[in-house]
Parts: structure tokens; C-alpha cells; sequence
């Protein structure tokens, strides 16, 4: 018993074999099957990335621990996709995080803390819009309280008195003196 194979072509007669065989598959370009799939991969690392540093942000992990934070992903999706809008705007919000985070350490005396914000927000975005002005707040608020705090030694120890003293008195203003070069770290 014979197996009888028919050879339809689309003009309607039979083609054979031998034509079918002389007649070969249409030629795929590969490096453009190469270049999809590099873009496809591109695209699922990219929104991996993406995803990553989303829940960096949540966890407030913007530029630390080093090799885990949210700066880090953005940038690689930008080595990837240099327009790549979300990543840009994710830099812009960690550097204004960083700012405000900046701003509360300065309403709460806290300037070191303040100094350290500053520096992260710079390292996002050096030349970021509102840095200089927070940069000079944090000075301006930090001699404010260092001129309290000479004021108030002072006025503990008499040097602030405006009535006149001997030079050889306790409130000869020397102890005030010497709390303002501690003050000052002199």
C-alpha cells in the first residue's frame, strides 16, 4: 500500500518534489533576527532594572548600600537607554529626597547629617537646581547656632555683662573668651 503525497502550489497546479527542492526557503537575515532579539533582551532589562529600583525608592535605598540602591539601577538603564524618562525622573527624585531629608536635618540642629544629604543629592546631580541655596542654609543655620550658644556661654559666664569690671575680677571676660575658642576650635 503506497502513500500518494500531493504538492499544492498557490497557482493552483502541482509542483514536485524535485521543484520543491530546487526552489529553497526564503534567506532569514540573521543579524537582524540578532538585533531583535538583543532588543528584546534590551527591553526585559531595562524594565527589570526598572522594577528594581522602584522598590529601592520604597526601601530608601537611594545611593547606599553601594551595590544595591536606586541611583545605581537608574544609571544602568540610562547606559541602555540614554532617553529613558523614568530613570531620568528617578534621579530628579532622589535628588530631591535627598534635599528635603537635608532640609529636616537642618531644622533639627542635626548638620552633620544635613552635610552628609547634601553630598548624596550632589552626587546625583552636581549642579541640581535649589544645592547651592541648601548648601548656604545649612551654613547660615549653623553659625546661628553657634552664635547662640557663644551667646548664652557668654552670658553664663558674665562676659556679656555691659557693666564694667576689674580686670583682676572672675568676670573679667576671660572665661568667655575661652569658651569662644572652644566654640570655634581654636
Amino acid at each position: 500500500m503506497g502513500i500518494a503525497i500531493a504538492f499544492f502550489s498557490f497557482s493552483g497546479r502541482d509542483t514536485t518534489p524535485a521543484e520543491i527542492a530546487a526552489d529553497p526557503p526564503p534567506r532569514v537575515d540573521a543579524s537582524a533576527l540578532g538585533e531583535k532579539a538583543a532588543t528584546a533582551a534590551s527591553a526585559a532589562k531595562v524594565e527589570s532594572l526598572l522594577n528594581a529600583a522602584r522598590d529601592d525608592m520604597k526601601a530608601m535605598r537611594l545611593t547606599t548600600p553601594a551595590d544595591n540602591n536606586a541611583h545605581g539601577k537608574f544609571r544602568q538603564v540610562l547606559s541602555i537607554e540614554p532617553g529613558n524618562v523614568e530613570a531620568q525622573r528617578g534621579l530628579e527624585a532622589i535628588y530631591r529626597r535627598y534635599l528635603q531629608l537635608a532640609q529636616g536635618a537642618i531644622q533639627d540642629n542635626e548638620f552633620d547629617r544635613a552635610g552628609t544629604m547634601l553630598d548624596r543629592a550632589a552626587t546625583v546631580m552636581p549642579d541640581g537646581p535649589g544645592l547651592m541655596r541648601a548648601r548656604v542654609s545649612l551654613e547660615q543655620r549653623r553659625t546661628e547656632v553657634r552664635m547662640q550658644s557663644l551667646s548664652d556661654t557668654m552670658q553664663e559666664s558674665g562676659g556679656g555683662n555691659s557693666e564694667p569690671t576689674d580686670a583682676g575680677s572672675e568676670n573679667s571676660g576671660s572665661s568667655g573668651n575661652e569658651a569662644v575658642r572652644r566654640l570655634l576650635g581654636r
